[in-house]
């Protein structure tokens, strides 16, 4: 607990926000079975994002969380961009899955391929 209130201020004072593309992505109890999966509500991040005009990039965990973004915001399958009204561009990136699943990189590639990626 106590580490992970530490990991949560040096990202906040660091200016990153942390939101989950879907509303739903962590509701506890039984999952719906892949047949019967309805689709998701995306969280207001394009709201959140017009209201702070510092915001340059938007990074995904994964490549499945940068797919969900752009099936909400509409933004072309294989953008790497999202354009707002007024042509205001963000970047979209997709970082390597913080997931221990995720073993084909090594946890010190992961850490340099984030830090690449969001120190600027």
């Amino acid at each position: 607990r106590e580490e992970y209130i530490e990991l949560k201020t040096a990202i906040l004072s660091s200016g990153i926000a942390i939101w989950d593309v879907l509303s739903d992505v962590h509701v506890k109890g039984p999952k719906p079975k892949k047949k019967a999966k309805k689709e998701s509500a995306a969280n207001p991040i394009v709201e959140y994002v017009l209201e702070r005009k510092s915001i340059k990039v938007i990074a995904f965990i994964g490549a499945k969380a940068k797919k969900s973004f752009v099936s909400h915001f509409c933004c072309g399958k294989s953008s790497d961009e999202l354009v707002l009204d007024g042509g205001r561009r963000l970047q979209l990136i997709v970082l390597p899955s913080s997931s221990r699943a995720n073993s084909r990189m090594s946890v010190a590639d992961k850490v340099a391929e984030w830090r690449n990626a969001l120190v600027r």
